[in-house]
């Protein structure tokens, strides 16, 4: 009989011999593993990645799906080339580097299946500084709501599950983006005026050693201002936004080498940056305070009363 599988698991893989094995050990025990299939897109792979991948797909060889890239590419590239293979009802992003817990995949796609009006589903995880770790800074992610995430907040785009089709609304990623294609779109998402539903749970452990594909990356900083810029949050922004628009095309995502206007999926978007101007001036001034606090020394103290806020806000 075939395989026909309900969730694409998306992984880019870049000199991953360090997590590899444990990577797949990981995934052949999600509990949603039987109605799965794994894509994989091995950047440069080297002779061990090969092998590894290899003794995997021979005791899956109806869920492992393998694409080599000769020359390294981006995240969000690699992304996309796994995506337009996918042929579920939905895909998850994993980097191998991070660790899920068994049931998180299928509690998150149980979720989509109940909220056929979620676009996708995210939750809370642990940021770790070395793989295998469990202690760390728990992100507790905050309840959807459209205002709060067209300001472009974070979520945890390691841990996201999305429909499938999704693409056909939003985009797919911007490939000019190293570290935030995830956040982008997931702005993208709300702006768009789609849902999106949190898991009240634990789903894993992000690795933030810096040695994988999108935390090597130098811009992290710049990214962020690029989608500040580009969906109008500018009470965000703390630099003049030189360095965006010399580095990035703010109008345009690129997409398997093509630019495709934002304004196809989001027709309002020049006039709704264009009204929220002036809140440039606001985050202007909330740097200007911000820096004063820190010289006096109160930053980490604000910054402890903010994550006890965010956390309070989380749990109701």
């Amino acid at each position: 009989m075939d395989f026909e599988a309900k969730l694409s698991i998306l992984t880019s893989l870049y000199r991953s011999e360090k997590y590899l094995s444990k990577f797949l050990k990981h995934v052949s025990e999600q509990s949603i593993f039987a109605e799965s299939e794994l894509i994989l897109v091995l950047n440069e792979g080297s002779r061990e990645e090969l092998e590894t991948i290899r003794d995997f797909s021979e005791k899956y060889p109806q869920q492992v799906k393998l694409l080599h890239v000769e020359k390294v590419e981006l995240l969000s590239a690699s992304w996309n080339r796994a995506w337009r293979e996918a042929k579920t009802s939905y895909v998850a992003i994993w980097n191998v580097d991070d660790r899920r817990r068994p049931d998180s995949l299928l509690e998150q796609v149980q979720a989509l299946d109940e909220h056929p009006e979620w676009a996708l589903a995210y939750g809370d995880f642990v940021k770790v500084l070395n793989y295998g770790d469990e202690d760390g800074r728990y992100i507790h992610t905050p309840r959807y709501s459209l205002p709060l995430f067209r300001r472009a907040i974070p979520h945890g785009g390691a841990f996201l599950v999305f429909r499938e089709d999704l693409h056909a609304e939003v985009g797919r990623f911007d490939e000019q983006l190293a570290i935030g294609p995830d956040f982008d779109m997931s702005v993208r998402i709300a702006m768009r005026g789609l849902q999106m539903g949190r898991i009240n749970a634990l789903l894993g452990y992000f690795t933030n050693e810096g040695l994988g594909l999108s935390t090597r990356t130098k811009f992290p900083s710049i990214e962020a201002e690029l989608i500040f810029m580009r969906y109008g949050a500018y009470d965000n922004i703390r630099n003049d936004g030189i360095g965006v628009k010399a580095n990035f095309d703010i109008d345009n995502i690129l997409v398997d080498g093509k630019w495709i206007a934002l304004t196809n999926y989001l027709p309002n978007l020049v006039r709704y940056r264009r009204m929220r101007k002036p809140l440039w001036v606001v985050g202007f001034f909330r740097n200007q305070l911000r820096t004063i606090i820190r010289k006096l020394g109160l930053l980490e103290a604000v910054h402890r009363l903010q994550k006890k806020l965010r956390e309070e806000i989380s749990k109701q």
